[in-house]
């Protein structure tokens, strides 16, 4: 998640607003209030980012009042009143040419908000991503070039997403075969599971893939994915923490005893013919499309 990595290279440049003390110069001034104004604006994108990433629409918009407001509601943060400040402080930037006003950014940066954007950043690591993709090792495909082997191999693009609304998460599927498309989908809001949000219909998507193709006796199965926990899990890259990725884990391991499965990753809503049908489908199973 580009954005998220970039708030985090923001954050560790704010912490050098701890090395500069009072009397600040001019040019300390302008440089440390910019500091925090490029980590609140990453902040705020990287919330948007992730909250649309997890079914919530309604910061769709952009606006930073709104996606803190979102981001409340969703328990990403828990002081709406702390960050409604900070917005108010970075809206007061252009400000700082007064120095009242800059200093007052600098010293509730030092005391209050340098803390508020680490909870934000331990929040999102820990709750909404649980390991978090950069798009290494990215593999772009037109959809076009997928060959399987006839009775042998199988070839499948999965995705998942979430609407919190109504609380359940959902997969898409698209099964290749030689001269075939199959489509599949589904939703669920098993608890071990629901509080990863759309990831828990990622999995699920892989986990279905997985049984349909033992289920019709193929020897092997590629599963094509754009989030990466889906082979980083399977394959003990990442360590699994929550029960739905300790149940993902297991659950390949297993099924590995009967099919050959390996995983490419491919670069999400880059036009990939298959991808987006697997996302579409995923959105069809919650009625959102």
């Amino acid at each position: 998640m580009k954005k998220f990595e970039n708030f985090k290279r923001s954050l560790h440049n704010l912490k050098d607003i701890y090395d500069y003390e009072e009397p600040y110069g001019n040019v300390e001034l302008v440089g440390l209030v910019g500091l925090y104004e490029i980590c609140f604006e990453q902040s705020s994108k990287a919330m948007k980012e992730v909250l649309l990433d997890n079914g919530y629409s309604e910061s769709k918009t952009g606006s930073p009042k709104l996606i803190l407001k979102t981001a409340f509601q969703a328990d990403m943060i828990d002081d709406e009143k702390l960050w409604l400040d900070a917005l108010v402080s970075r809206n007061n930037v252009a400000h700082a040419y007064n120095k009242d006003i800059a200093q007052d950014i600098i010293n509730r940066t030092k005391n209050d908000y340098y803390n508020m954007f680490k909870k934000l950043e331990k929040e999102i690591e820990d709750n909404w991503i649980d390991g978090y993709d950069e798009d290494a090792g990215v593999t772009e495909n037109d959809g076009e070039d997928v060959s399987v082997v006839k009775g042998v191999s199988v070839k499948a693009y999965v995705d998942g997403s979430y609407e919190h609304s109504i609380g359940r998460y959902a997969y898409g599927c698209v099964i290749l075969l030689q001269d075939e498309v199959i489509e599949l989908n589904g939703s669920d809001n098993d608890e071990d599971y629901v509080t990863m949000r759309n990831v828990a219909g990622e999995i699920l998507g892989s986990e279905t893939a997985i049984k349909w193709a033992v289920e019709h006796g193929y020897k092997e199965i590629e599963i094509y994915y754009d989030y990466e926990g889906i082979e980083k899990w399977a394959d003990d890259i990442w360590k699994a923490n929550k029960p739905g990725t300790i149940r993902y884990k297991q659950f390949v391991k297993e099924q590995r005893e009967k099919i050959k499965i390996t995983f490419k990753k491919v670069a999400a809503h880059t036009g990939d013919k298959y991808n987006e049908m697997a996302d579409e489908l995923a959105k069809k199973a919650l009625g959102l499309i």
